[in-house]
């Protein structure tokens, strides 16, 4: 039966691959074209730790397309649903093991992250195994899993100290730390350089972390529809008291269970309320971040259905019902994919100018040219000028808006153009990368 699960995993997770990167994506492909002395030594302006970028280097190797990038995080988030399997094998029963597999194999936030080119599906691997090898006490895998968890993702620290909290496992925690020692130096100065993001960009937190009060009813409700929403504030409203409603009750019977539950509560909970109370220093605290906590969370509802008992086919189905909508939703609605930078440059049919240092990652991915006009945060007018003097433009000029309210909240950059001479003739609106302006002279 785990078989025919893993195989509709598999075909959900193959639907809408060759979707097109978007900005963190093009971010992780150049990156990962660098060297591995680049990626492994001098990388302290990114902030993640070096092993998804390893992985994709070498599978670059192989080819360039979009749909060829998808199906490695596609590849970690299929072996994650066996994993989990085998975890409720190892601690409840098997049909806690089919059922969390199945709704694991169907959740749309679970399917959009194994399709990232990202490392959030590498993640949440390596923490489901490093949770398989604690709760079956194999100290290699373990040592072994935790310290690639620790080396894909930084937040795979909050999973550890759920672990402690569960099993004080001192002996092979110092085993993972002397694997990690070596990184420990570029880590801080990572750290560094994420805290001080916020004050050479303001705003930039904002765009990082979500509202604190917000935040842990929004976590649960993407964990269980995905990324999808709604209009209508009032409709999505409605939906998600319904929604957080009906599974917050599967989740309190699996908190009533007789069964050993601990391990698995406190590996969605702990990384959540970590993160939660770090938030309020640190812009951390995106849903996204948490996929690890995912397979979790499904093994709990799993719990919680069967205490259902003689209705807990209906209760399966009610969590089906929700999760394969959010799919469908997913599927067929551009806006909830991601960003179109690959027909946004495809269209363009000269170098365009952006609100930016320089062009953002997908688009010189696709292979557009263009500058950027803006070297320091907020904008300044004298620069903008100083800068549009400098490139030379010629009579058609293309201008990316995408972030300008970020860089630029006053527009100033439309203005000089304006005084340069040039007219607005045309704007463009491509999927995510939002509006591109066409100015004449």
């Amino acid at each position: 039966m785990i078989w025919l699960i893993l195989i509709l995993a598999i075909i959900l997770r193959l639907i809408n691959t060759n979707q097109s990167l978007w900005l963190d994506e093009g971010a992780q492909v150049l990156m990962s074209q660098k060297s591995l002395n680049y990626i492994l030594f001098e990388r302290s302006g990114d902030f993640h730790p070096p092993l998804s970028y390893i992985f994709f280097h070498y599978w670059l190797m192989i080819s360039h397309s979009d749909a060829w990038l998808r199906i490695l995080p596609i590849i970690f988030g299929v072996a994650t649903i066996f994993i989990i399997y085998k975890i409720c094998q190892n601690l409840f029963s098997e049909r806690i093991a089919l059922i969390s597999s199945l709704f694991l194999s169907i959740a749309p936030y679970h399917i959009y992250y194994s399709q990232e080119i990202r490392m959030y599906s590498m993640a949440a691997f390596f923490a489901s195994l490093s949770m398989y090898f604690l709760v079956t006490n194999k100290q290699v895998g373990y040592v072994l899993a935790t310290s690639a968890l620790l080396y894909t993702h930084y937040m795979g620290i909050f999973l550890i100290a759920a672990q402690l909290l569960y099993k004080k496992k001192w002996q092979d925690l110092g085993l993972v730390f002397l694997i990690y020692l070596p990184w420990l130096p570029l880590f801080w100065s990572q750290l560094v350089n994420g805290m001080n993001a916020n004050q050479y960009l303001p705003g930039w937190g904002n765009l990082l972390s979500l509202d604190p009060l917000k935040a842990i009813p929004l976590i649960f409700l993407k964990f269980i529809v995905g990324r999808i929403s709604f209009e209508n504030q009032y409709l999505y409203e409605v939906v998600a008291i319904l929604v957080l409603g009906y599974f917050g009750f599967l989740i309190f019977l699996s908190l009533r269970s007789k069964l050993d539950i601990k391990p698995i509560s406190f590996w969605l909970f702990i990384p959540i309320m970590i993160t939660w109370l770090i938030s309020f220093l640190i812009p951390i605290n995106q849903p996204f971040r948490l996929l690890f906590a995912v397979p979790a969370f499904y093994i709990l509802l799993a719990v919680g259905v069967l205490k259902l008992e003689k209705f807990w086919k209906f209760g399966v189905i009610g969590v089906l019902l929700i999760l394969m909508s959010g799919l469908l939703v997913y599927y067929t609605n551009p806006k909830f994919q991601r960003e179109d930078w690959r027909n946004a440059t495809k269209d363009i049919p000269t170098d365009a100018i952006f609100a930016w240092p320089e062009p953002f990652d997908p688009y010189i991915w696709y292979g557009g040219k263009g500058v950027g006009v803006i070297k320091h945060f907020p904008a300044s007018e004298n620069e903008i000028t100083q800068n549009l003097t400098n490139i030379k433009l010629g009579n058609t000029v293309y201008f990316f808006e995408y972030l300008q309210d970020l860089a630029d909240p006053q527009r100033i950059i439309q203005q000089e153009l304006a005084k340069f001479g040039y007219k607005l003739k045309e704007t463009r609106d491509f999927v995510g990368v939002g509006f591109v302006d066409l100015y004449q002279r």
